[in-house]
Parts: structure tokens; C-alpha cells; sequence
């Protein structure tokens, strides 16, 4: 892919005692279209539209796409504090309103959703984990992925809020921001929110490091998945002015320091960082700014759909383009360009930015584009198909 391409709360609803839906308040990003373009390899891939054309701009500034346990609805989550629902027949309904609850302004809003195992319905909300981030910084890097890994904990990515380089937020584990938490909502009866596993790294000190911290070094991470095969965990971390990456680590690697505010992926932000690159898990994956912006992480694709891109990891650019890459033993390579950089933009009043990617409880793929529109990667049919 060339010389610049390097490889190397959350709020509790529930009804009844066990079933939960955890939301995470704090913005988003933006990219993609549903014409066909190659693959490298000389295969293609089809984005195939969910829904009809008024659907397609009713769903504006989308952050997150998932489905319920056990249930085929595809929920949409919007920046300005609703969750829309997307039925298999392509009719849409509204699952949520917040907006009364919910800040929306540029990286701000309704950034992510989570359902518990057990969830059941919505009935109340209850506070269970809030991470202060300094308005004077203008309320950016929030980061915002909840998710229920496959240990049953809850994990929580959270940017840096953009703190002063002097600070070192990222880098001290006492504070939460910069960092993937992670905790236990299971069994916990509101309002006590939730408990600290005790194999997480700090859980039993020191007294200056949070014990929800499990890993940490994190600018602003945007998105972050689990591939549940080989147990591992992707997070695709936003850089500032150099670098945008791609981390990869097992799911138990408790502790991990990513580099941040020290290293910008490999790039060294200081006058020496020896040290840090000691301690420091660098990216499998890194890659320039006249590549591309802002990073968006995907999934590893595990569907049926778009069997090409089986177990390879699916990411985009701020800047419109949508790759993939596969991971093995720790390692990046074989990277696929399937958008390329500025072939998805549309217009003005319906940007073909890409926000994020979804998944549904198949473990189908879905990109989400700022202007409202929600697509399916499927297989493209072969030449002359109807």
C-alpha cells in the first residue's frame, strides 16, 4: 500500500433484575456509498441499502449500529440522543429518545449502546459509571465504545478529552481517561452500579492507579471489537497530527501501554523515549497523514454475506476510504483497498462520511455514513447478474 503504510456511562435501563441496556454519553466522525468499486484481487463488493430513500436521510450524525441478544432488529445510535430501529422488512421505528439527556455538539452526543446478555426490555435508567472530561477542552476525544466482551464484563473505551500535553493523561493510571475500563455490571443490584474485577491489573493496587483501568496510552479510540476465535481485542486509536493505528492484543493483556501522549504510534513525541517504547505495545498497523485522517474501526468480518472478507479487519478514514486488513500471530499484512480515498463523498446535503461500522447478531457488516445512511456489505453479483 506504499512507503506511508506501516504494518508491524454509560447509563443502566433495565426491566426486571437481570436484564440491562447500558448507554454511553460523550461524538463521532464521519464515510461511504452504494455503488460498486474493485477489490484489489479483482473481486467486488456490493454495499446493499437497508431500507428505502426517505430512511436514508432520516437517520443523520449515526455513531453505532447493533442488534439486541436473540433478536434481528438492527438498533441505530444517534449522536443527538435517540436510538433508531431498522426491522428486517426495512421499516424503521424509534427504540429510544434521550434528547432532553443528551449534549450533541461536534465530538459530544450519544455515542454508544450496549445489551446485556440478559437484556429484556427498558423500564429506568440509573448512573453507573461517569468519567469527567474538562469542558475548557472543548469536549473532544470521548472515545465512547461500550460493549459486553466475552468474559461478561463490561468494557468501556474513553479518550483523553483532548488534555493539555503537559498533563500526561494517558499515562497515569490514576486517571480513567485515555484508557479501555473495564468492569462488572452482572448481578449488581442499582443503584450500586458495578464492581472491579479483581484480575484487573490495578485491582489490588497501587492506590495512585483506578482499578478499572485495563489497559491504557489511548488518544481517542475509535472503535474497538473483539475477535472471539483467536481472543483477541482491535483498537483503532484516532492520532493527532502524524499518525493514525491499528492495535491488536490479546484480550488478557491486562495492563498493556499503548504510548500515548509519549508516542503517536511508533513516532517518537519527545526528545527521548526510550523508556516508553520499553513498556510500550506498538501498533500492528500505522500509517500517515497524507494517507489519510482520522481512523475508524470496524470488525473482524465473520458473516456470510461477503465471504472474501472473511476473518480480515475492516476500517475506514475520516477522509473516505474503506480498507481491510489481516492479522495473524501478531502481525498485519495482505491490506486491501476496497473504497479508495475521496470515491465515496456524495454531497453537501447527504456527506458520504463514514461515522462507523455495525454489526448484527449474524455478524453481518454495516457502514454508517453522517448523512444518515445505512448500508450492508454483501458480495457483489457476478458480471451480467441481474
Amino acid at each position: 500500500m506504499g512507503p506511508n503504510l506501516r504494518y508491524r456511562c454509560p447509563w443502566c435501563l433495565r426491566r426486571g433484575p437481570s436484564s440491562r441496556l447500558v448507554l454511553d454519553f460523550v461524538v463521532g466522525l464521519r464515510d461511504a456509498s452504494d455503488r460498486e468499486l474493485p477489490l484489489l484481487g479483482g473481486e467486488s463488493l456490493a454495499f446493499d441499502f437497508l431500507g428505502d430513500g426517505e430512511m436514508a436521510s432520516g437517520f443523520r450524525t449515526p455513531a453505532h449500529l447493533t442488534s439486541p441478544p436473540g433478536d434481528d432488529r438492527l438498533m441505530v445510535v444517534r449522536t443527538v440522543g435517540v436510538i433508531e430501529i431498522i426491522h428486517l422488512d426495512g421499516s424503521t421505528g424509534r427504540f429510544l429518545d434521550m434528547v432532553e439527556l443528551v449534549k450533541q455538539d461536534d465530538e459530544q452526543g450519544l455515542l454508544g449502546l450496549a445489551f446485556h446478555p440478559d437484556y429484556a426490555d427498558l423500564a429506568s435508567r440509573e448512573p453507573v459509571l461517569t468519567v469527567p472530561h474538562d469542558p475548557e477542552f472543548g469536549g473532544h476525544h470521548n472515545g465512547g465504545q461500550i460493549l459486553f466482551g466475552p468474559d461478561g464484563y463490561l468494557w468501556i473505551a474513553v479518550g483523553d478529552g483532548e488534555a493539555p500535553q503537559e498533563a500526561h493523561i494517558a499515562q497515569d493510571t490514576g486517571d480513567l481517561r485515555g484508557s479501555i475500563l473495564r468492569i462488572r455490571v452482572n448481578g449488581m443490584p442499582l443503584p450500586a452500579g458495578y464492581t472491579v474485577p479483581l484480575d484487573n491489573p490495578f485491582s489490588n493496587g497501587p492506590a495512585t492507579s483506578r482499578p478499572e483501568v485495563y489497559m491504557y496510552g489511548l488518544r481517542n479510540p475509535w472503535r474497538i471489537a473483539f475477535d472471539v476465535g483467536p481472543d483477541l481485542l482491535y483498537i483503532a486509536d484516532v492520532g493527532e497530527n502524524r499518525r493514525e493505528e491499528l492495535n491488536v492484543v490479546p484480550r488478557t493483556a491486562a495492563g498493556t501501554n499503548f504510548g500515548w501522549d509519549v508516542l503517536e504510534g511508533s513516532y517518537c513525541r519527545r526528545t527521548d523515549c526510550t523508556v516508553v517504547m520499553d513498556t510500550t505495545v506498538l501498533p500492528v498497523m500505522e500509517y500517515d497523514h497524507d494517507v489519510g485522517a482520522a481512523i475508524i474501526g470496524g470488525y473482524v468480518y465473520r458473516g456470510v454475506r461477503a465471504p472474501t472478507l472473511s476473518g480480515r479487519f475492516i476500517f475506514a478514514d475520516f477522509e473516505g476510504f474503506i480498507r481491510s486488513v489481516k492479522v495473524e500471530g501478531g502481525v498485519a499484512g495482505d491490506v486491501q483497498e476496497h473504497f479508495p480515498r475521496g470515491s465515496l463523498f456524495q454531497d453537501s446535503d447527504n456527506p458520504g462520511w463514514i461515522t462507523a461500522f455495525g454489526e448484527d447478531r449474524n455478524g453481518e457488516l454495516y457502514a454508517l455514513l453522517w448523512g444518515g445512511r445505512v448500508f450492508r456489505f454483501e458480495a457483489a453479483p457476478p458480471p451480467g447478474a441481474p
